[in-house]
């Protein structure tokens, strides 16, 4: 790995750790090395994103986009920061290349949706939120997306549906739930106890588990002190909110209350920095959680926090639900009940709230101020009252700059009655969406509904500034309100500009504000009881122009003079109510000063939910009251060891163990400190103390278990367990600990009783019934083994742990489809975990599905480049491909040694040692020093090495043992075991050893040491029968081979190794002692078999071996190989037999035999076994011709291909070797016909073998040792 990896790879690390500031600077660092890397642009943009840097985040995406210009997430991530910048324009330019990128890209286009929303784009918002739901129909996002455009749109009873099926999907989706209850303040269908109900079910699902949170608060409950008044909202900017809290916020008496604004204002404006301006504090929470806004709230000890948003959008709810000051109130902002037990008040007024008639439907307790519930500051840009339009246009105009959501079929039935009453008159519609065509067209067919033709209506959407749109009611003569949600701003704002505006009486707050504010301003005669009145009334007003003209100029004149405008009267009312509530908190507290006890309690309880910063103020301000307070001094110190501060932990409690002696708690807690500081006989001491002090203290037996277990001090540990379990103390975890003790022992029976204790006691752990799973595999109970895994799962869905781990069960009993699927579902929890994606890759070699196979290898070291097992994996992947050449092979391998380099120390070849007056030191390398394939040639040299001149080690690196192992292990002199042994310490060990010849009998395949060979810990280091190929090493001197694998010239110059041709076999084979006698063939129909693995048998064999069988009618194929049970698999091999035209009868699979002598048995159903290619069988044909039945090879161009080639001419079996595909077919043809030659070859095969130098172990051993002897010499 280079310097430019090793950076970037460091600064990934950092950025998943959630480290943005070290990550960005990794970044930088791994962009000087490598300038043009897309990943390092890309992610250094999400790191500054991460930080809020979001103008350097654009320029490190746009950067990414200049060397890929295509990445959609790179333009995702554009257009995410863009939404936050409030520039809709830049963000659906983004969000469109993304999708034009990615067609299928849900989150873009959702994305793209929602701002198409914003800027008022309505049918295209619609049409891509319908977009992403065509392409995932349970996209919770899109249908809230979706509810939103028919809400503005004025379809309000089918966007609740909507926001109720989002809802339905993802139940937690407080904004939807929020949109929801704002929704129904819209229609009149739904009966306030119905409306009121929905609000307490948000607060249940959402807001009543934030009830942990509520903590105590460190505001003095002082009555008559300067108070701390904090306002949240999203809106202080040009926003309706804005009008209304502006003017008492200007207002304030500074003297008496300290004024805090939390702004969530995503793009400030004029407003904002005029509002900022009044604040003693602003702070911009933009950006942070709602659990961050808690902290800061509660840190800043508020008094008394007010919302002004409620259930509208950008909404804080959730921070109200923590309650972080201890007098909430809701105000302006939303016009009816936050649903939440905490929010304590809610101000309203008399005519929008008349005593009893909505206080049943509020959590809240109304507080009515004496006029109304808010006072309007009118917009700077706005100008004067122009004359009366009538009497210039000759008709009178009826305007609503209401939103289209608020214009109900009932509203659009009375202004119909007033169009069709008023000759000639025109309706004047001005809001966001109005522009486009569908909207228009939908509102003029609901007028045309009720007689009044289209051109009555008059359309206008969004005007460019505020004073462009206040100059447009110079243009109505009278506004109709909405109903049954009123307006407020627009209300105000006709009213400013000398509008009259009818409203329609309701029995909501909502249905009511218009009520409010004309009766502040003495216009009680435009107020409507019923629709017969709304009508006559605005009738009644278009009839006298004159009359309305006189109106006109006097409505600016009343609003002037009415309590709307005397924001010093209204703020001082607000005050009053501040302090009203407030002197009602402090008498419920019912204390003015801090009582130690009390502040302790608190402390303890801040402690307790984690908040170490505050509960440790808490604990310092007692101890300067009470120095000697031993109970605080030791909640410091507990607390302090949280902190990691070990040396003040323990000074504070060893300080309170003076005061108190007597106290095992303090013991058994700096006991504690010192098992976390790493000082066992400190800690053990001190649990023991607690014990003496207190003999009945489980807790203090089960942590010195704990502390026993991790020093694997097991007996001492289990002994603590038993007595914490008698003490009833953790029963559960202890006998889990005990398992785990059995199973670290080998004692699996035992550790699984342990386990199923623990879950007697806790049967909802996972994790218990896992330990169970990996017990019973050791034991090799699969059944056992499965339930235990699925009950894990079952427990937990996303334990990835779990998953991977019966993933492998299943790889290793050959269930490949079920080991596919667990680690796919760990994929998709950790993209990047290297063992799941390894062992896909292996998978799909088994199911010889092997682009599939590399690209998850490929993957694999993508995640982590530095593991040697991922590399090999791709290698001995490589010859299973019928399509490589020998250069691109070759090529590949060298790839290994280039990534991973020789050490440094190892540059420099070592000296052949001298070999006077002593023997040879030769070590042996292999996994599968047990029944496997290597050993049938391996043990055959081990048991015949001259132990004279020859002193044998072998080092195991394998983790399965069994007979076999056992023979090895007593024939080798020196048996060391480098299983999980790092590289560096088997070279420390194998160089101790002074090994002359180190001997690889692994090469690529699993569980290799290439990396021990890589650092060359012997002066000579040969490759042998454990690959078909080359290592790749240039530490690799020699590769033992034959003539006939690699014909001089042949295959040398793709080999790093000197390739050292055996006179005639490159191995010698010993059947196994368990091997059955041949059996003559009785199975009624000439019989083809292949034994060999599935992966070997790629489509080109399937091709020829059909021909085969089609030119032998009547003939059948057996196959038999480890996975052949999986279904997946079978039904591929016999789908590309029927893709040739042979019928699935025609191919048999044989079970899988665990019993070599079960195993070796199958044969006699064999007539004629097939070799593959161009990866031959080695074990699997030695096998055959030991069970008399011939095999037919064809002769291949590298040593895989020519393996076949090797044994059958050392048999003297030449007449089996094709030359050709062509002759291949033949030969099988022939000899099927051949039925007295089959019988013959039965009966003298296993001579035959025994007779050749396949078998000759003793001579083939002798030349091994030659050859040795010879390197030394060279």
């Amino acid at each position: 790995m280079g310097p430019a990896e090793t950076a970037l790879k460091r600064a990934f690390k950092l950025h998943k750790a959630g480290r943005f500031e070290d990550a960005v600077t990794a970044y930088g660092e791994a962009l000087n090395l490598f300038p043009d890397s897309y990943e390092a642009h890309f992610n250094r943009g999400m790191a500054l994103q991460s930080l809020g840097r979001l103008n350097e985040a654009v320029i490190s995406y746009g950067r990414a986009l200049s060397i890929m210009p295509d990445a959609a997430e790179a333009h995702y991530n554009l257009g995410i920061i863009y939404v936050e910048k409030g520039r809709m324009n830049a963000a659906e330019a983004c969000f469109k290349r993304a999708v034009q990128s990615k067609a299928d890209y849900i989150e873009a286009i959702n994305n793209l949706a929602n701002v198409q929303k914003e800027m008022g784009k309505l049918s295209q918002a619609l049409e891509n939120y319908s977009a992403v739901l065509r392409l995932s129909p349970d996209f919770a996002y899109a249908y809230n997306g979706m509810a939103g455009v028919l809400q503005e749109t004025g379809d309000v009873e089918t966007a609740i549906e909507y926001y109720a099926k989002a809802l339905s999907i993802k139940e937690d989706y407080v904004i939807a739930h929020s949109n929801m209850l704002l929704a129904l303040n819209y229609i009149d269908s739904k009966t306030p106890e119905e409306v009121f109900e929905e609000h307490l079910r948000f607060a249940a699902v959402h807001a009543g588990p934030l009830s942990k949170d509520i903590l105590p608060y460190r505001c003095r409950p002082t009555e008559g002190r300067k108070l701390r008044i904090a306002y949240i909202s999203p809106d202080f900017r040009c926003h309706s909110v804005g009008f209304f809290i502006e003017p008492v916020l200007m207002n304030h008496n500074k003297e008496s209350f300290d004024i805090y604004c939390y702004s969530d204002v995503a793009v400030p404006d004029d407003v904002t920095r005029r509002i900022e301006g009044y604040a003693t504090a602003w702070v911009d929470i933009c950006g942070m959680s709602d659990e961050e806004v808690s902290e800061r709230i509660r840190s800043d000890s508020i008094d008394i926090l007010v919302d002004l948003a409620g259930h509208t959008g950008y909404n804080r709810i959730l921070v109200f639900a923590r309650k972080p000051a201890p007098v909430q109130i809701s105000w302006i902002g939303y016009p009816n009940t936050t649903g939440l037990k905490t929010m304590d008040y809610r101000i309203v007024d008399g005519y929008t709230d008349p005593e009893g008639m909505t206080d049943p439907y509020y959590t809240e307790e109304l507080i009515r101020l004496r006029n109304g519930f808010l006072c309007y500051l009118p917009n700077s840009a706005s100008g004067g009252v122009g004359p009366l339009p009538a009497l210039d246009k000759g008709h009178i105009t009826f305007g609503s700059f209401n939103k289209i959501s608020k214009i109900t079929p009932r509203a659009v039935a009375l202004w119909a009655s007033i169009l069709k009453r008023v000759e000639n008159s025109r309706l004047l519609l001005k809001a966001r969406g109005l522009d486009e065509k569908d909207m228009k067209a939908k509102i003029a067919a609901m007028f045309a509904g009720h007689g009044v033709d289209g051109s009555r209506i008059v359309f206008m959407s969004r005007t460019p500034d505020t004073a462009s749109h206040l100059e447009v009611y110079n243009t109505v003569d009278i506004a109709l309100d909405s109903f049954p949600y009123n307006g407020t701003t627009t209300t105000c704002e006709a009213l400013w500009m000398g509008v009259p505006v009818i409203v329609m009486k309701g029995h909501t707050h909502a249905a009511l504000v218009g009520v409010s504010i004309l009766s502040n301003i003495k216009l009680h005669r435009l107020i409507a009881a019923n629709d017969e009145e709304y009508i006559n009334i605005a009738v009644s007003l278009a009839s006298d122009l004159n009359a309305l003209a006189e109106t006109r100029l006097g409505i600016r004149g009343l609003m002037k003079g009415s309590p709307l405008f005397d924001y010093m009267t209204f703020t001082r009312e607000i005050e009053n109510v501040y302090r009203g509530v407030w002197g009602r908190y402090c008498k419920d507290v019912g204390r003015n000063n801090v009582v130690v006890q009390e502040e302790m309690a608190a402390a303890v309880q801040l402690h307790n939910a984690g908040k170490l910063y505050y509960a440790q103020n808490g604990y310092k301000d007692i101890l300067k009251v009470e120095p000697d307070n031993a109970d605080a001094l030791h909640l410091l110190g507990t607390l302090k060891f949280q902190l990691k501060e070990y040396r003040a932990a323990v000074e504070l409690i060893s300080r309170a163990i003076e005061l108190d002696p007597s106290s095992a708690l303090f013991y058994f807690s700096l006991a504690n400190i010192f098992a976390g500081m790493g000082l066992k006989d400190a800690a053990e001491d001190h649990y023991e103390k607690a014990i003496s002090l207190e003999p009945d203290f489980g807790a203090a037996y089960f942590n010195l278990a704990n502390l026993h277990l991790s020093a694997e001090d097991f007996d001492k540990a289990r002994i603590c367990y038993r007595k914490a379990i008698d003490l009833d103390l953790n029963p559960a975890q202890s006998y889990f600990n005990i398992g785990t003790i059995q199973f670290k022992q080998k004692h699996f029976e035992e550790a699984i009783k342990s386990f199923n204790t623990s879950a007697r006691f806790e049967p909802g752990r996972a994790e218990t019934f896992l330990n169970i799973a990996l017990s019973y595999q050791e034991l090799n109970k699969f059944p056992e083994s499965v339930e235990c895994y699925k009950k894990a799962l079952a427990l937990k869905p996303d334990y990835t742990l779990a998953s991977f781990n019966f993933g492998v069960t299943l790889f290793l009993f050959g269930k490949l489809s079920e080991a596919l699927i667990c680690f796919s579902q760990v994929i998709d929890a950790e993209p990047d975990h290297v063992d799941a994606l390894n062992n896909l890759g292996n998978v799909y070699r088994e199911l010889g599905m092997f682009d599939a196979s590399e690209r998850f290898f490929r993957k694999a070291i993508e995640a982590n480049p530095n593991l040697p097992h991922l590399w090999s994996n791709i290698l001995y992947l490589k010859n299973f491909n019928p399509d490589i050449t020998l250069q691109e092979m070759f090529v590949e391998h060298l790839k290994y040694e280039k990534h991973f380099g020789v050490p440094a120390h190892q540059k420099r070849p070592l000296s052949i040692p001298d070999m006077r007056g002593r023997r040879i030191r030769v070590g042996y390398v292999s996994a599968d020093f047990r029944r496997h394939s290597v050993s049938y040639f391996f043990e055959p040299v081990l048991r015949n090495h001259d132990k004279g001149e020859f002193e044998i080690f072998c080092y195991s690196n394998g983790f399965l043992s069994d007979g076999t192992t056992v023979r090895i292990r007593q024939s080798a002199e020196h048996w060391r075991n480098i299983y999980k042994m790092d590289a560096g310490d088997a070279e420390d060990l194998i160089k101790g050893d002074g090994i002359d010849i180190l001997v690889d009998l692994a090469g690529h395949t699993g569980f290799n040491s290439m990396n021990v060979f890589l650092r060359k810990p012997a002066p000579v280091q040969v490759s042998w029968i454990g690959y078909p190929n080359t290592t790749g090493l240039s530490t690799m001197d020699y590769r033992l081979v034959d003539k006939y694998t690699d014909p001089e010239g042949l295959t040398d110059g793709y080999n790093t190794e000197k390739l050292i041709r055996m006179p005639d076999s490159f191995l010698c084979y010993l059947p196994d002692r368990e091997s059955p006698d041949v059996a003559v063939s009785e199975h009624g129909c000439m019989t083809f078999g292949s034994f060999n693995l599935t992966s070997k048998i790629n489509a080109y064999v399937v091709e020829v071996w059909s021909e085969i069988l089609k030119r032998t009618p009547g003939s059948k194929l057996l196959l038999k190989a480890r996975y052949l049970d999986d279904a997946t698999l079978t039904n591929r091999i016999i789908s590309l037999f029927g893709s040739k035209g042979i019928p699935s009868e025609r191919v048999r699979i044989a079970p899988f035999e665990k019993e070599t002598a079960a195993h070796l048995k199958i044969y006699s159903q064999v007539d004629i076994a097939l070799d593959t290619f161009p990866y031959n069988g080695t074990t699997t044909t030695c096998e055959s011709i030991w069970m008399g039945v011939p095999l037919i090879a064809l002769e291949g161009n590298d040593h895989r291909s020519r393996v076949g080639v090797s044994l059958l001419s050392n048999l003297g079996l030449q007449e089996f070797i094709a030359k050709s595909v062509d002759e291949y077919v033949n030969i099988a043809v022939r000899l099927a016909e051949d039925k007295e030659k089959l019988k013959t070859l039965r009966r003298t095969l296993r001579n035959t073998l025994m007779d050749s130098p396949l078998m000759n172990a003793s001579g083939f051993t002798r030349k091994v040792e030659q050859y040795y002897k010879s390197f030394l010499s060279a």
